[in-house]
């Protein structure tokens, strides 16, 4: 704990092994999901082999936004960075990075609708509105924000706390009622019991 950063072994470490992995994880992977997903998109619908290897990556969206799950990738790689790295600049401009990237995404998400289930749309638009009021609300209750300065008492403060943990707790539950809908009981328990009938062999 007492090791300065970048000196010492914590140097030859953090160039020997963080900055590849820091280049694999957030640029390589990132910009793979993305040139495999749009120079093989007249193969996703019609190609069986690659997508019973890759479907994972694209099912989920639209045909036309089939590179979708790179861009999740990049979005959760920036979000990472302003948590990590911005700690450094201070609460407020932390919180104020945070909330303009989560805007950003979520003006993409409206724009470009890139789930192929509606209820997927509505629920990551949700996820990421339940996300801005939180990161506004502590915003408002930092030192040097609203509610310091314009003398809001501890009360009222904890009773907007309980609110967004409410929300929070709701959104939870919607997303959990979703699945529960979307899901074919009838199919499932077909397949837990041809499973439990057939034989296993063990080696």
């Amino acid at each position: 704990m007492n090791q300065a950063c970048f000196e010492g072994y914590h140097r030859k470490w953090a160039l020997g092994l963080g900055v590849p992995m820091v280049l694999v994880v957030c640029v390589a992977l990132p910009l793979s999901i993305l040139m495999l997903t749009i120079r093989n998109r007249k193969r996703l619908l019609y190609n069986p082999g690659f997508a019973r290897h890759y479907g994972f990556l694209y099912r989920t969206y639209r045909p036309c936004r089939c590179y979708w799950e790179g861009c999740i990738a990049l979005q959760t790689i920036v979000l990472v960075a302003i948590s990590v790295f911005g700690y450094s600049m201070g609460s407020y401009f932390q919180a104020m990075l945070l909330l303009l990237a989560l805007i950003l995404i979520w003006l993409a998400l409206v724009a470009m609708r890139p789930y192929a289930q509606r209820a997927a749309q509505k629920a990551m638009e949700l996820g990421v509105v339940c996300l801005l009021l939180t990161v506004f609300t502590v915003l408002a209750m930092l030192p040097d924000g609203y509610m310091q300065q314009a003398g809001i008492s501890d009360k009222a403060k904890l009773a907007l706390g309980v609110c967004l943990a409410v929300l929070n707790a709701c959104y939870v539950g919607y997303v959990c009622w979703q699945l529960c809908r979307l899901v074919s009981w009838p199919q499932m328990l077909s397949k837990v019991q041809s499973m439990r009938g057939s034989p296993l062999q063990l080696a």
